[in-house]
Protein backbone atom coordinates (compact mmCIF):
# COMPACT_ATOMS: atom_id res chain seq x y z
CA UNK A 1 0.00 0.00 0.00
CA UNK A 2 1.25 3.43 -0.77
CA UNK A 3 1.84 6.26 1.66
CA UNK A 4 -1.07 8.50 2.58
CA UNK A 5 -0.05 12.02 1.65
CA UNK A 6 -0.57 14.69 4.30
CA UNK A 7 -2.16 17.82 2.87
CA UNK A 8 0.62 19.88 4.43
CA UNK A 9 3.45 17.65 3.27
CA UNK A 10 6.12 19.63 1.45
CA UNK A 11 7.39 17.88 -1.65
CA UNK A 12 10.97 18.06 -2.80
CA UNK A 13 11.44 20.59 -5.62
CA UNK A 14 13.94 18.25 -7.29
CA UNK A 15 11.26 15.64 -7.97
CA UNK A 16 9.25 16.18 -11.11
CA UNK A 17 5.54 15.62 -10.66
CA UNK A 18 3.23 14.70 -13.55
CA UNK A 19 0.71 17.43 -14.36
CA UNK A 20 -1.26 15.47 -16.96
CA UNK A 21 -2.97 12.09 -16.87
CA UNK A 22 -3.82 10.39 -20.15
CA UNK A 23 -6.30 7.51 -20.30
CA UNK A 24 -5.41 5.73 -23.54
CA UNK A 25 -8.44 3.42 -23.65
CA UNK A 26 -8.64 3.05 -27.41
CA UNK A 27 -5.07 2.12 -28.27
CA UNK A 28 -4.48 5.57 -29.75
CA UNK A 29 -1.09 6.33 -28.22
CA UNK A 30 0.05 2.81 -27.40
CA UNK A 31 -0.43 -0.10 -29.79
CA UNK A 32 -1.99 -2.45 -27.25
CA UNK A 33 -3.51 -5.69 -28.49
CA UNK A 34 -3.95 -8.88 -26.42
CA UNK A 35 -3.29 -10.95 -29.53
CA UNK A 36 0.41 -10.09 -29.33
CA UNK A 37 0.55 -12.09 -26.09
CA UNK A 38 -2.10 -14.74 -26.69
CA UNK A 39 -0.81 -15.72 -30.11
CA UNK A 40 2.27 -17.03 -28.26
CA UNK A 41 0.25 -18.67 -25.50
CA UNK A 42 -1.97 -20.48 -27.99
CA UNK A 43 1.06 -21.54 -30.06
CA UNK A 44 -0.33 -19.93 -33.18
CA UNK A 45 -3.76 -21.60 -32.93
CA UNK A 46 -5.70 -18.60 -34.25
CA UNK A 47 -9.23 -20.11 -33.97
CA UNK A 48 -8.69 -21.12 -30.32
CA UNK A 49 -7.22 -17.73 -29.51
CA UNK A 50 -10.09 -15.86 -31.16
CA UNK A 51 -12.64 -18.03 -29.35
CA UNK A 52 -10.96 -17.22 -26.03
CA UNK A 53 -10.81 -13.46 -26.74
CA UNK A 54 -14.40 -13.44 -27.98
CA UNK A 55 -16.11 -15.56 -25.35
CA UNK A 56 -13.93 -15.50 -22.22
CA UNK A 57 -11.62 -12.47 -22.00
CA UNK A 58 -14.02 -10.62 -24.23
CA UNK A 59 -14.10 -6.90 -25.13
CA UNK A 60 -17.19 -6.50 -22.91
CA UNK A 61 -15.32 -8.07 -19.97
CA UNK A 62 -12.24 -5.91 -20.55
CA UNK A 63 -14.41 -2.80 -20.73
CA UNK A 64 -15.33 -3.35 -17.08
CA UNK A 65 -11.63 -3.08 -16.15
CA UNK A 66 -11.39 0.10 -18.24
CA UNK A 67 -14.33 1.41 -16.20
CA UNK A 68 -12.43 0.88 -12.95
CA UNK A 69 -12.84 -2.73 -11.84
CA UNK A 70 -9.54 -4.23 -10.68
CA UNK A 71 -7.87 -6.92 -12.77
CA UNK A 72 -7.77 -9.12 -9.67
CA UNK A 73 -11.55 -9.01 -9.37
CA UNK A 74 -12.12 -9.30 -13.11
CA UNK A 75 -9.86 -12.35 -13.47
CA UNK A 76 -11.35 -13.99 -10.37
CA UNK A 77 -14.86 -13.66 -11.81
CA UNK A 78 -13.80 -15.49 -14.97
CA UNK A 79 -11.79 -18.20 -13.21
CA UNK A 80 -14.92 -19.17 -11.28
CA UNK A 81 -16.77 -19.78 -14.57
CA UNK A 82 -13.90 -21.11 -16.69
CA UNK A 83 -11.48 -22.87 -14.29
CA UNK A 84 -9.93 -24.81 -17.18
CA UNK A 85 -8.81 -21.49 -18.71
CA UNK A 86 -7.33 -20.04 -15.49
CA UNK A 87 -3.78 -19.89 -16.85
CA UNK A 88 -4.80 -17.90 -19.91
CA UNK A 89 -7.14 -15.67 -17.89
CA UNK A 90 -4.39 -14.77 -15.42
CA UNK A 91 -2.05 -14.04 -18.32
CA UNK A 92 -4.09 -10.91 -19.03
CA UNK A 93 -2.01 -9.16 -16.36
CA UNK A 94 1.05 -11.39 -16.48
CA UNK A 95 3.96 -11.51 -16.35
CA UNK A 96 3.84 -8.87 -13.65
CA UNK A 97 7.59 -8.41 -13.84
CA UNK A 98 7.24 -6.94 -17.32
CA UNK A 99 4.56 -4.53 -16.13
CA UNK A 100 6.68 -3.45 -13.17
CA UNK A 101 9.77 -3.03 -15.33
CA UNK A 102 7.76 -0.75 -17.60
CA UNK A 103 6.47 1.16 -14.55
CA UNK A 104 10.06 1.67 -13.36
CA UNK A 105 11.03 3.09 -16.74
CA UNK A 106 8.13 5.53 -16.51
CA UNK A 107 9.21 6.49 -12.98
CA UNK A 108 12.77 7.17 -14.10
CA UNK A 109 11.59 9.26 -17.03
CA UNK A 110 9.16 11.30 -14.91
CA UNK A 111 11.19 11.53 -11.70
CA UNK A 112 8.58 9.85 -9.51
CA UNK A 113 8.79 7.07 -6.92
CA UNK A 114 9.48 3.71 -8.56
CA UNK A 115 6.61 2.25 -6.51
CA UNK A 116 4.01 4.53 -8.09
CA UNK A 117 2.29 1.49 -9.64
CA UNK A 118 1.40 -0.78 -6.76
CA UNK A 119 -1.19 -3.55 -6.64
CA UNK A 120 -0.39 -4.57 -3.06
CA UNK A 121 -3.71 -3.17 -1.84
CA UNK A 122 -5.58 -6.07 -3.48
CA UNK A 123 -4.57 -8.25 -0.52
CA UNK A 124 -6.49 -5.98 1.86
CA UNK A 125 -9.67 -5.29 -0.07
CA UNK A 126 -12.83 -6.01 1.89
CA UNK A 127 -16.22 -6.94 0.47
CA UNK A 128 -17.56 -4.34 2.92
CA UNK A 129 -15.40 -1.57 1.47
CA UNK A 130 -16.88 1.92 1.23
CA UNK A 131 -16.09 4.37 -1.54
CA UNK A 132 -16.97 7.78 -2.91
CA UNK A 133 -17.40 8.37 -6.61
CA UNK A 134 -14.54 10.59 -7.79
CA UNK A 135 -15.22 10.62 -11.52
CA UNK A 136 -17.99 9.01 -13.56
CA UNK A 137 -17.92 8.99 -17.35
CA UNK A 138 -19.64 6.80 -19.90
CA UNK A 139 -16.51 4.67 -20.24
CA UNK A 140 -14.69 5.18 -16.93
CA UNK A 141 -15.60 5.22 -13.24
CA UNK A 142 -13.08 6.18 -10.56
CA UNK A 143 -13.76 5.68 -6.86
CA UNK A 144 -11.82 6.70 -3.76
CA UNK A 145 -11.87 4.75 -0.52
CA UNK A 146 -13.44 6.53 2.46
CA UNK A 147 -10.97 7.53 5.21
CA UNK A 148 -12.24 4.96 7.73
CA UNK A 149 -11.85 2.20 5.14
CA UNK A 150 -8.32 3.43 4.40
CA UNK A 151 -7.59 3.31 8.13
CA UNK A 152 -8.87 -0.25 8.36
CA UNK A 153 -6.73 -1.37 5.40
CA UNK A 154 -3.63 0.35 6.79
CA UNK A 155 -4.22 -1.29 10.18
CA UNK A 156 -4.49 -4.70 8.51
CA UNK A 157 -1.25 -4.05 6.62
CA UNK A 158 0.73 -2.49 9.50
CA UNK A 159 4.17 -3.35 8.13
CA UNK A 160 7.03 -2.66 10.53
CA UNK A 161 10.35 -1.29 9.35
CA UNK A 162 12.04 1.97 8.44
CA UNK A 163 11.21 1.43 4.76
CA UNK A 164 7.45 1.38 5.46
CA UNK A 165 5.10 4.24 6.34
CA UNK A 166 2.12 2.25 7.66
CA UNK A 167 2.45 3.47 11.26
CA UNK A 168 2.83 7.06 10.08
CA UNK A 169 -0.22 6.66 7.83
CA UNK A 170 -2.30 5.08 10.63
CA UNK A 171 -1.42 7.95 12.97
CA UNK A 172 -2.40 10.50 10.31
CA UNK A 173 -5.74 8.79 9.64
CA UNK A 174 -6.50 8.50 13.35
CA UNK A 175 -5.96 12.25 13.69
CA UNK A 176 -8.01 12.95 10.57
CA UNK A 177 -10.92 10.88 11.89
CA UNK A 178 -10.54 12.20 15.47
CA UNK A 179 -10.14 8.67 16.82
CA UNK A 180 -8.78 8.93 20.35
CA UNK A 181 -9.09 5.41 21.81
CA UNK A 182 -7.98 1.90 20.96
CA UNK A 183 -11.56 0.58 21.17
CA UNK A 184 -12.89 3.05 18.61
CA UNK A 185 -10.01 2.32 16.25
CA UNK A 186 -10.61 -1.43 16.55
CA UNK A 187 -14.35 -0.92 15.98
CA UNK A 188 -13.54 0.78 12.67
CA UNK A 189 -11.31 -2.10 11.59
CA UNK A 190 -14.04 -4.60 12.52
CA UNK A 191 -16.54 -2.81 10.28
CA UNK A 192 -14.59 -4.18 7.35
CA UNK A 193 -12.92 -7.37 8.61
CA UNK A 194 -14.07 -10.14 10.98
CA UNK A 195 -12.12 -10.11 14.23
CA UNK A 196 -10.67 -13.55 13.51
CA UNK A 197 -9.04 -12.15 10.34
CA UNK A 198 -7.32 -9.27 12.11
CA UNK A 199 -3.61 -10.11 12.65
CA UNK A 200 -1.99 -9.73 16.05
CA UNK A 201 0.34 -7.05 14.70
CA UNK A 202 -2.72 -4.82 14.23
CA UNK A 203 -3.71 -5.13 17.89
CA UNK A 204 -0.11 -4.58 19.05
CA UNK A 205 0.43 -1.64 16.71
CA UNK A 206 -2.74 0.18 17.76
CA UNK A 207 -2.08 -0.42 21.46
CA UNK A 208 1.41 1.00 21.09
CA UNK A 209 0.09 4.09 19.30
CA UNK A 210 -2.49 4.85 22.00
CA UNK A 211 -0.01 4.12 24.78
CA UNK A 212 2.27 6.94 23.62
Amino acid sequence: MTKVQDKEEVRSPEVRRPNTVVFDLGGVLIDWNPRYLYRKLFNGDEPAMEDFLTNICSPAWNKQQDAGRSFAEGCASLRAIYPEASHHIDAWFEPKEKVREAACRVAQAEGVDSRWLNDGVKGFLSDRGTFNAYLSLSHLHIFTALPDYLLAMKCMSFRIGHEYTDEEDVRFLLRYLNVETFDIALEIVERYYPREMIPQKTFHGLREIFAT
